[in-house]
């Protein structure tokens, strides 16, 4: 056997061991979690083993998981009066690896420390006005704690963390392949769910389904349209590291699953975040991934005229798309009206569904206060004018950025553009939806500041 042949072999070896590491890691977690609930002193020892085989292996295995497992924000786990969600904990369990790591090499190897801090100068203008907005308010102790909880939390776990890990072209796309990997999850789950419906008597759509006595991912059709709007986009970045005919195909045909259970969801904010994404990607793509596309979008439209008819039936009853409407209206109202009263602050984080428990109106008609069904009703609100001003300063600097580097390195469009509308369209989804504080927002926002980052290496080494 000669020394190539010998090399592969261990190579194999080295990714099978690598793998079957992972899956302990993930399964290990996951007892973890089943296990909170009966001793949490041996959740905290079953923790402390998992942060010592990330570090004992390869510490981006971590961000895997959390990729995968991003959609999972209903299994909750409490302790005395917390409560986090399966992927918070995952995460937090990740970052605690990466401290120490990092603690260590600042310490023993500091040659190669390094550490970036993504998007800081607008987050922390957008911090301080929360922070100014907490202090004035009435309820100081609380709105601080939910600033640390949800703002500071994502920017740390779901910003910070995956840029300082993801730092080669191969994380970047085992990255990728994890959350393809969950959004076909997820579309499965959304095919299996149409089976569990009542198709004569009810409306039907793409749901999650119920796992083990919960639904893991939530309950409600806009949480799966959630997730397929940015593994829709993030399987064509795919593309940028395939030359195979056959594998290219494949990444189509999983791309119009995807696509068939998103509109499956007849979730009106995904059908207009995808309308985004696709208009944009036929204006700055390549001819050659522009035609491809084409093709994927003239199949689906061959079947999209029956959901349009259905779509408008949907929308034009009032117990679904009227009452929905309407009740967001009324939020946005009270949003408004509650923002001329204490215009420049606001009125403190985590007050939104405090101020709709205190509307008559709210209550009296949907009953137990809901959080902000889109993002602006909510920093408007809780935050006010400076607030809204430096939210918008992250959202902006994110499209400056990424107008400035495809501008810069047009070679690279196959892999930034997708990556940057499957980020921008969760955006877009969150002028109607409730997860603009989770992961599902930010985290594909950093794998496109990473792709950045790598991109940019590469040409720095091409010119030295």
């Amino acid at each position: 056997m000669n020394m190539a042949n010998i090399k592969e072999n261990n190579n194999k070896q080295n990714r099978a061991a690598s793998w079957l590491v992972l899956a302990c890691v993930a399964l290990l977690f996951i007892a973890t979690c089943l296990v909170s609930s009966i001793h949490p002193a041996l959740m905290i020892v079953l923790m402390a083993v998992m942060i010592f085989l990330l570090l004992a292996t390869k510490i981006e295995y971590g961000i895997y998981l959390m990729i995968f497992f991003l959609p999972v924000i209903n299994w909750n786990f409490s302790w005395h009066t917390l409560t986090a969600p399966f992927i918070d904990l995952l995460g937090l369990t990740v970052f605690i690896a990466f401290i120490l790591q990092t603690i260590y090499r600042r310490l023993f190897d500091r040659a190669n420390f390094s550490l970036r801090l993504p998007l800081f100068i607008p987050f922390i203008l957008f911090f301080a006005s929360v922070t100014v907005s907490n202090f004035l308010s009435q309820y100081i102790g609380g709105n601080i704690w939910y600033s640390i909880r949800w703002i500071l939390f994502f920017y740390l776990i779901y910003v910070t963390l995956p840029v300082n890990i993801i730092k080669t072209e191969k994380i970047l796309k085992n990255s990728l392949i994890a959350f393809m990997l969950s959004g076909l999850t997820v579309a499965v789950m959304g095919v299996i769910s149409l089976f569990q419906q009542d198709w004569q008597y009810s409306l039907v759509r793409t749901l999650p389904i119920q796992l083990f006595g919960i639904y893991p991912i939530g309950d409600n059709h806009n949480l799966v349209g959630e997730v397929l709007i940015v593994s829709l986009f993030f399987t064509q970045a795919l593309k940028y590291w395939s030359k195979s005919i056959k594998i290219n195909r494949l990444l189509n045909i999983l791309m119009i699953f995807q696509a068939l259970v998103l509109l499956g969801t007849f979730s009106r904010a995904v059908w207009i975040a995808l309308a985004v994404g696709v208009i944009l990607f036929l204006i700055f793509a390549e001819q050659k991934s522009r035609g491809q596309l084409l093709v994927i979008i003239t199949f689906c439209l061959l079947l999209l005229s029956p959901l349009s008819l259905y779509m408008y039936k949907v929308q034009s009853d009032f117990a679904i798309g009227g009452s929905s409407t309407a009740s967001r209206l009324l939020m946005t109202e009270i949003a408004w009206h509650d923002f001329t009263l204490k215009p420049f602050f606001g009125w403190g984080s985590g007050q939104f569904e405090n101020l709709l428990g205190a509307d008559v109106r709210f209550v009296a008609k949907y009953g137990e206060p809901l959080d902000s069904h889109g993002v602006w009703q909510k920093v408007l609100a809780e935050n006010g004018l400076f607030g809204a001003i430096t939210f918008t300063g992250i959202f902006g600097s994110l499209i400056i950025i990424f107008y400035r580097v495809l501008k810069k390195y047009p070679g690279e469009i196959k892999l930034l553009l997708p990556i940057f509308l499957g980020g921008f369209c969760m955006f877009v989804v969150q002028f109607f939806n409730t997860s603009y504080y989770k992961g599902k927002l930010w985290l594909p926002v950093a794998l496109g500041l990473c792709a950045i980052n790598i991109i940019r290496k590469k040409y720095r080494k091409s010119q030295t």
